[in-house]
């Protein structure tokens, strides 16, 4: 994902479908963001985290559902 676009995005967990969904003025940085905290174990939405631990990063897909204007 190489854009700095507004938009929104989802997370899925390809082990049991289940999802996260955000939105980022950002969507690259934002995207990173998330990568790197669940790397290092900091993310602040617990469920989230604790599937990510027990499956791995190879069971998680990050993908843009839309962009969005900016204000």
């Amino acid at each position: 994902m190489n854009t700095t676009k507004s938009g929104i995005y989802i997370i899925t967990n390809t082990v049991n479908d289940k999802i996260y969904i955000g939105s980022a003025f950002n969507l690259s940085n934002r995207m990173a963001c998330h990568k790197y905290s669940l790397k290092n174990s900091k993310h602040r939405n617990p469920h989230l985290q604790s599937a990510y631990d027990l499956y791995g990063e190879d069971k998680f897909l990050f993908e843009i559902l839309e962009f969005v204007e900016d204000k």
